[in-house]
């Protein structure tokens, strides 16, 4: 007998949870350290943060 799948009906935890996740993406993609972090990844150096 195997698991009975997931719902992701509006309403679900798991459905909640996955739109608060992508909410919280979405803010942080717009802070300044976000688009260092991608543009270091991408150029392969590191972080170039002067802290909080």
């Amino acid at each position: 007998m195997g698991q009975a799948p997931l719902s992701t009906a509006p309403g679900n935890d798991l459905h909640r949870h996955l739109a608060d996740e992508a909410h919280a993406m979405e803010l942080g993609s717009h802070s300044p350290g976000f688009r260092e972090d991608m543009g270091a990844f991408a150029e392969r150096r590191s972080p170039g943060l002067g802290g909080r």
